[in-house]
């Protein structure tokens, strides 16, 4: 059964760590899968018409992912042996290669769950394998206008934790298709020689430097990969519809080096990356506060 917080304006539900999604990419504590406003849904799905089946497999909501190109232990690994993909549990390596989108054979990771009236927390335990062991605890707390997001990874291991973490962050405002009532804005420009891809096939996205608005509906994919060289920026962006006078925003409490953005003809999804690296006992801790607002 999902969890709902809820206040006056705000209303989030999470699906458990047995619900719903349960492939490998994904991290499976804090699966927000509905986040509203005033009865607006803002959240949408990696699939247009997406089912229950699919929830299983395929993204939406804000779920998030550690080591997109690299699980830990990944490539010490041999094939046909087990490594840690934290959040989700241990995945079986079957080739050289990791592929994000490809779905694996998964040991799920023990969660516990401890849940009060404004927030709850989800608690993943990496058990040692190969030297490798991690804790993460995973807070989802309710305010007044959205949703913030608290994270501690604990390396209980003997080797070094190196990874990375952004929120995919499914987002469609009610059942507009994304278009021309759309504009993102990052907080600094997107530079030429900083791209690493771009696919804007239709030129539906107009780029000027740090706003990113659309000239017209998409009718296929689109992505924005960039890397900021030798420079860390400010981790957050903002998303308005003017047609409904609705946006949404994302903070997080570092800097990036790291900027995404994939999207559909349905769906919109700024990604900030974060660049983790833990010694033995140690920690590390971040944040991602969600605000959601009227336009004047």
């Amino acid at each position: 059964m999902s969890i709902v917080l809820s206040n006056t304006t705000i209303e989030v539900t999470i699906d458990l760590p047995q619900e719903g999604y349960s492939a490998s990419r994904f991290d499976g504590s804090g699966k927000i899968t509905s986040l509203k406003f005033k009865g607006l849904e803002l959240l949408g799905t990696e699939l247009e018409n997406q089912n229950q089946e699919d929830d299983k497999t395929f993204g939406k909501g804000l779920y998030n992912e550690f080591g997109s190109m690299n699980p830990l232990g990944f490539r010490e690994a041999s094939i046909g042996e087990y490594c840690h993909k934290i959040g989700v549990g241990m995945v079986l390596k079957e080739d050289e290669s990791y592929d994000f989108q490809k779905p694996y054979s998964i040991k799920p990771s023990e969660v516990e769950i401890q849940k009060s009236e404004d927030r709850i927390t989800f608690t993943t335990i990496g058990e040692l394998h190969k030297e490798y062991a991690y804790v993460l605890r995973k807070t989802l707390s309710l305010k007044e206008d959205g949703i913030q997001i608290d994270y501690r990874l604990e390396n209980t291991g003997s080797k070094v934790i190196r990874t990375n973490e952004y929120n995919h962050n499914f987002i469609r405002f009610s059942e507009d298709l994304i278009g021309n009532d759309y504009s993102l804005t990052i907080p600094t420009e997107l530079r030429l020689e900083e791209l690493t891809e771009l696919v804007n096939k239709e030129k539906a996205m107009a780029i000027k430097e740090n706003e990113i608005q659309f000239a017209k509906s998409p009718t296929e994919a689109f992505f924005i990969s960039t890397e900021f060289k030798d420079r860390f920026v400010d981790a957050n962006w903002k998303l308005e519809n003017k047609a409904i006078n609705i946006g949404i925003s994302e903070t997080g409490d570092f800097k990036t080096k790291q900027f995404h953005l994939w999207g559909t003809p349905h769906v919109i999804c700024p990604e900030i990356f974060i660049d983790i690296e833990i010694n033995p006992n140690d920690s590390f801790s971040w944040s991602r506060r969600y605000q959601i607002y009227e336009l004047e």
